[in-house]
């Protein structure tokens, strides 16, 4: 019962899930993260994190997905299918950085 107790949500495509062994912590540095960039002149909204590595790079994700350890450096909750995409140095088909950011 406690695994649906929280909501998980993925950083890179904004899917909701209860499980964590469905998603892969993903540090803030990892330099996979740099296929989640976008250009900011598209962008109608601000889509700061409030992670300045992030935001100095125009590296669009769901602020939801952010795990923040009391004492760590924060990282990302990441879901498996969009950590492959990243994992083969390619922008994951349904992260929010693909133009899926128009639907919001």
């Amino acid at each position: 019962m406690t695994d649906f107790t929280k909501n998980l949500m993925c950083a890179s495509c904004g899917c909701i899930d209860h499980h964590v062994d469905k998603f892969e912590k993903v540090s803030v540095a990892d330099p996979s993260l740099h296929h989640l960039h976008v250009d900011p002149s598209i962008v109608p909204f601000d889509f700061s994190s409030g992670i300045s590595l992030l935001d100095d790079l125009n590296i669009m994700i769901d602020p939801v997905g952010i795990d923040r350890p009391s004492a760590d450096i924060p990282s990302l909750l990441v879901c498996r299918s969009c950590q492959r995409s990243l994992e083969k140095g390619v922008q994951p088909p349904e992260s929010l950085a693909n133009f899926r950011h128009h639907g919001l």
